[in-house]
């Protein structure tokens, strides 16, 4: 199992590790680790929203998260994230990765959330 999230304003991850040994089962281990930024999808459209093309700047800032449920630092986090999938998404990436970013495509046309 992994749990992803932020422990004082810090990306962090924990995962638990299940196993057994001829049937009998073992203790779970846990397995902690401090997270740096994480990426899936595609590396160009990361590198270039990163580096500030003027060709994704639509996708910069367009959202925001607010409510005091979420730390500074994950609300900074779900806004990065939302913004690379809109990124991921847009028609930009898809002349430049087409590979990877239509896989961002909606099933259904008609559905804009990220784009």
């Amino acid at each position: 199992m992994f749990f992803d999230g932020y422990a004082c304003d810090k990306p962090e991850s924990v995962t638990v590790r299940f196993h057994h040994q001829n049937g009998v089962p073992g203790k779970p281990e846990l397995i902690t680790e401090q997270l740096g930024t994480i990426a899936y999808g595609s590396p160009i459209i990361y590198e270039r929203l990163k580096q500030g093309d003027p060709a994704f700047d639509k996708y910069k800032g367009s959202f925001s998260v607010s409510g005091t449920l979420y730390s500074a630092a994950m609300r900074a986090a779900i806004a990065e994230a939302r913004n690379y999938i809109r990124a991921c998404s847009g028609p930009e990436a898809l002349k430049i990765d087409p590979e990877i970013c239509a896989r961002y495509r909606w099933q259904n046309p008609n559905c804009d959330y990220y784009t």
